[in-house]
């Protein structure tokens, strides 16, 4: 599955908006308004045996990432697109 939610002037994310989306894959946040971001949201979404986010080109003050909890020991592969600048 795959999300694509670049240049639509996202300021927040709410954290229920990920849950229940096992075969979420790609997720396209770039070229918001965003200024936090954190893993935890994901929570809900299941086992993710391989991520794409790209968050780049957003506002982002705080990037949150907690592996272990997020994703457990089943992650196969997790890629992270942030642009610091």
């Amino acid at each position: 599955m795959f999300f694509y939610l670049l240049g639509i002037k996202l300021s927040s994310i709410s954290f229920e908006a990920f849950q229940n989306l096992p075969e979420l894959e790609d997720l396209d946040m770039s070229y918001n308004k965003l200024s936090n971001f954190d893993f935890s949201m994901f929570d809900q979404v299941g086992t993710l045996a391989m991520f794409y986010v790209n968050v780049s080109h957003n506002n982002l003050k705080d990037l949150s990432v907690n592996m272990s909890s997020t994703f457990g020991s089943e992650v196969g592969k997790v890629k992270i697109i942030k642009t610091f600048s």
